[in-house]
């Protein structure tokens, strides 16, 4: 057991998954990978075609191209609402293209993509800039007037570079829309559970991993997520819980029968398997 990357506090193990440790911190709460990967391990796994074929992708596109996914609907909303049409917005981890497709249609965009085989998709979807790397080797300072993390920080090796990188790339006063898991709902919180059963039933084991995912190093609850943020050097804008869709997902009807049953639950308690932020750059970086 190590220490908290963020607070510096004792940690203890909380799941074991796909043969890694993810610790919890005793006094902020955030779960986070031990040991963390390198950039150049995340980068690898990332840029992998076993990466690139996940279910999770071709979804994603299918579902984004009978319907809007309800997240990129609020992403726009936000956008539209803080930013004139034609402005400069850069998607990173874009996949697929589900949302810059959608984006397209209002604004500049740009993708970045450390999977070339998902950026060759891009570039069949969306007539736009493609940079295929990583974002923290991105170097175009104050080019965008907003930075879209969809379900890319917990991904990151670490995410206060990644955030410092997303704030050399905003113009003064630009905008980060960031999406990922709360690590404070139920699902996440049976986490341990699950794990205890999952020695003993296959069903259990197949939900430990679809809980945790083998690409996620970090799961922040909403405290850990703004606190990181504002130290960033932004000022956050709006910060909300949202559940993460179920057509997104290919599982049995029991499995998503008891994902209802928690969504139920979370509509009682206040609380969502998922949260997004925005926030505004609050200064001036110096280059």
């Amino acid at each position: 057991m190590g220490t908290c990357p963020n607070c510096g506090s004792a940690g203890r193990i909380y799941v074991e998954a796909f043969a890694d440790t993810l610790d919890k911190c005793r006094s902020c709460g955030l779960i986070y990978l031990e040991p963390a990967p390198s950039q150049a391990q995340m980068v690898a796994r990332h840029a992998s075609e076993e990466y690139a074929a996940h279910p999770y992708f071709a979804k994603g596109e299918e579902i984004a191209q009978r319907d809007t996914l309800p997240l990129h609907e609020i992403a726009m909303d936000i956008l539209a609402n803080y930013l004139p049409k034609g402005s400069r917005v850069i998607d990173v981890g874009a996949g697929t293209g589900d949302f810059i497709e959608l984006a397209a249609e209002y604004f500049a965009v740009s993708a970045i993509e450390p999977s070339t085989f998902l950026a060759e998709k891009i570039k069949t979807r969306v007539a736009c800039p493609v940079f295929v790397g990583a974002f923290e080797d991105y170097r175009q300072p104050e080019s965008a007037d907003a930075v879209i993390l969809m379900d890319i920080l917990e991904h990151a090796a670490d995410p206060r570079k990644l955030l410092a990188q997303v704030k050399q790339t905003l113009r003064p006063d630009g905008l980060v829309f960031i999406s990922t898991v709360d690590s404070a709902s139920l699902l996440y919180r049976l986490g341990p559970l699950v794990w205890k059963l999952s020695k003993h039933s296959r069903l259990a084991a197949y939900l430990l991993h679809r809980i945790f995912c083998k690409q996620h190093n970090w799961y922040f609850n909403r405290r850990v997520l703004g606190d990181i943020v504002k130290a960033a050097g932004f000022t956050v804008l709006d910060h909300q819980g949202f559940e993460f869709p179920l057509s997104r997902l290919k599982e049995a009807p029991l499995i998503l029968l008891g994902l209802r049953a928690v969504y139920f639950l979370h509509s009682l308690l206040g609380a969502n398997t998922e949260q997004y932020l925005v926030a505004k750059n609050s200064y001036v970086t110096n280059h």
